[in-house]
């Protein structure tokens, strides 16, 4: 896992941007705030990707990710050293703490390298890292 981190001087979380949109559950305008994932929201934002993002993606989807339990385990793992490295964003509705988006980031150097165990991870990420 590349070893880069958000120093931890810079003050977080940061509210990154601001806006107003349609609330899908009351069709009312609300606000919403982007910011850093607090720290104490980590494995929150984990279980999030695990439920949503993990059956949708069409990558994982094709290689049936979500069946196997050796490549969630390991993608939770991933997900957790990445919010790790303290640049995750979230978005929340203004009043709530419910993460309503979420934006994993990462920072690759040239060098850096994913190991992974999974064949079907190994598959996924051979591209992409």
């Amino acid at each position: 896992m590349p070893p880069w981190h958000r120093p931890k001087s810079l003050e977080r979380p940061q509210t990154w941007h601001s806006f107003k949109a349609i609330d899908p559950d009351t069709s009312q305008l609300a606000r919403y705030h982007v910011q850093d994932l607090p720290e104490e929201c980590r494995e929150e934002a984990v279980d999030l990707l695990g439920r949503h993002f993990l059956p949708d993606e069409p990558l994982c989807r094709a290689l049936r990710i979500p069946e196997d339990p050796a490549s969630r385990s390991e993608l939770r793992r991933i997900w957790r050293e990445l919010t790790g490295q303290r640049i995750a964003q979230v978005c929340y509705r203004e009043a709530s703490d419910e993460i309503v988006a979420l934006d994993l980031l990462n920072v690759v150097g040239k060098g850096d390298r994913l190991e992974v165990q999974s064949e079907r991870l190994g598959r996924v990420f051979k591209d992409f890292w």
